[in-house]
Parts: C-alpha cells; structure tokens; sequence
C-alpha cells in the first residue's frame, strides 16, 4: 500500500494525483524506481516509449515495496 505523509492510502478520495497522460521519462523512471523496478542504465538516455517497454518486459510483482510512504510536496521543492 502506498500512502502520503499523514499515513492515509493514496486514492481519489485522499485526492491522490495521477500521471498526467504526457508525462516525460523522468517522472516514469521515479515511479519504477519508487515501486522497486530496476532500471537499465541506459534509462537516463531512453525515451517514454523505450522505458514503457522494458518496463513491460521486466515488470516484477515481488519487487513492489509492501508499504510505501510518498514524500511530501514540499520535499520536492528545492
């Protein structure tokens, strides 16, 4: 389960935010990572359409993190 900084799960009723449909690479990277994919090292060099696809082929269920805490917002600010 995933939940924000006050420990409540993510969901529309919290108003948990998506991806945006024209979302970059760099925000699909973050989300792999934060759901324990590995990466190839060429990630930083791929593009959306490249990272989706290996993302497909090597997607891992027992690599998915039981419980996660999102940052807050304001940790992205810097």
């Amino acid at each position: 389960m995933t939940v924000n900084g006050a420990g409540e799960k993510l969901s529309k009723q919290t108003h948990a935010h998506g991806l945006s449909p024209d979302h970059d690479g760099s925000s699909l990277r973050d989300v792999l990572r934060f759901l324990g994919q590995g990466l190839p090292e060429s990630a930083d060099d791929a593009s959306l359409q490249e990272l989706r696809q290996w993302a497909i082929e090597h997607w891992s269920v027992p690599a998915i993190p039981a419980s996660r805490t999102l940052p807050s917002p304001a940790q992205y600010a810097g």
